[in-house]
């Protein structure tokens, strides 16, 4: 995480609360984002705590829980919220906590009461991610009506999220059909995803290596990551992620349980089959995707879509001043998931709608998909193709609402 960053979550925690131990904070902050270092953040830690200074139960909870000390950290965030109970990022931290715990009621009780007395559009997020099923999604509706933002874009698209989680997918296509009619989404306001520091970057790939080499699994590039090694020799401009695989047959662990207890890592999404998201302590998000053979192929999937290779070898790359595995024949590889012109970069892609090799495995996923795009900078050049798609699926209604509303 970059010193600004770093600067900005520090005054987000202890903002109205610290003055002079401001700093220690910040330090504490620092030393947590390299496991070299987090000996260092820990006797910061102790230094508050010889103060009598309460941040220090805060940040012995969210040091703990980086560490999948759960019963520890839930000790000491509770003593820090008994001082300071409307202190948002402790009761973000505890709802965290619980939830990892298995407790999904009292963390979302927890959001619901943050929701009383602060506008942080975080809560909603955090409400969004905890979402397993339709009665989930009811909640989290109710609460979306009750505080009156069905006028507020950024909240109607983590209730959209929240929607696809819970498969309340009649529902979320209503909203985000009038999300898409009743605003304005201009080139300077489409929704794109906040881009890597690749410095960060370059740091959580090393850690996410390190941790697997520690249980004996071979990791292997993969898409964006794995063009970004072979057209560029870095970390691509535009991409928002790190895309890694593994092969389901090496797997010897629970692996989403194995990474939290690493120090450095949490899960970012929960309930994504056949992908592990997760979370660098530096803000980095890393998605782990699980590779199955299957005869002469090799596929991984998400929610909506099955993504087919022919099965390759793997071979060490020099990438990033490191060594890391990737598809042998890196030309086919990238031929079947970017077409013949992998080497051209492009200004806007897909990874569903563009690559060659996706095959839809869920439609109403890839439709509400399909009307995501719409409100991406995605739909600057390629508006036409995602209403071709559209009309595939005879969404026709909605594309002769869309034509009309947008004035053509």
């Amino acid at each position: 995480m970059s010193i600004k960053n770093i600067i900005k979550n520090t005054y987000i925690e202890t903002k109205g609360y610290l003055y002079f131990s401001t700093f220690i904070c910040f330090l504490i902050n620092l030393y947590m984002q390299k496991s070299t270092q987090q000996r260092y953040a820990k006797q910061l830690i102790n230094i508050l705590n010889n103060m009598q200074n309460y941040f220090a139960y805060y940040y012995k909870a969210k040091y703990n829980f980086y560490f999948a000390n759960y019963e520890v950290s839930l000790k000491n965030i509770n003593i820090f919220l008994k001082k300071y109970p409307y202190h948002v990022e402790g009761g973000y931290l505890k709802s965290q906590i619980l939830y990892c715990m298995g407790n999904k009621e009292n963390s979302w009780k927890i959001l619901e009461n943050i929701l009383e007395f602060s506008t942080r559009l975080k809560t909603w997020l955090m409400l969004s991610k905890i979402v397993e099923n339709e009665d989930d999604f009811n909640k989290f509706e109710n609460l979306y009506y009750k505080y009156n933002q069905n006028t507020n874009k950024q909240i109607t698209l983590y209730l959209i999220h929240a929607g696809i989680k819970g498969m309340a997918y009649k529902r979320t296509k209503y909203y985000l059909e009038n999300l898409i009619l009743n605003h304005k989404f201009s080139s300077k306001n489409k929704i794109s995803k906040k881009e890597l520091n690749s410095k960060d970057a370059i740091n959580a790939l090393k850690d996410i290596k390190n941790f697997f080499n520690k249980l004996n699994i071979k990791i292997f590039l993969v898409s964006g990551t794995f063009l970004g090694c072979i057209r560029e020799g870095r970390i691509l401009s535009h991409d928002y992620d790190i895309d890694i695989g593994i092969f389901n047959e090496s797997i010897n662990c629970d692996i989403a349980e194995t990474i939290c207890k690493e120090g450095l890592f949490c899960i970012h999404e929960y309930n994504t089959p056949s992908i592990i998201k997760v979370k660098h302590i530096n803000g980095i998000l890393i998605d782990i995707f699980i590779h199955y053979k299957e005869d002469d192929k090799v596929y991984h999937l998400g929610g909506k879509a099955k993504w087919y290779n022919t099965l390759f070898e793997l071979k060490e790359y020099e990438f990033l001043g490191e060594k890391y595995f990737g598809a042998k024949d890196f030309n086919l590889y990238l031929t079947e998931n970017y077409g013949e012109d992998w080497r051209i970069p492009k200004t806007s892609f897909d990874n569903v709608l563009d690559t060659p090799n996706a095959i839809i495995i869920n439609d109403d996923l890839y439709i509400l998909h399909l009307y995501k795009l719409l409100m991406s900078k995605y739909s600057i050049y390629y508006q036409e193709k995602i209403l071709n798609e559209l009309y595939k699926y005879d969404e026709n209604n909605f594309i002769n609402k869309y034509k009309i509303h947008k004035g053509y």
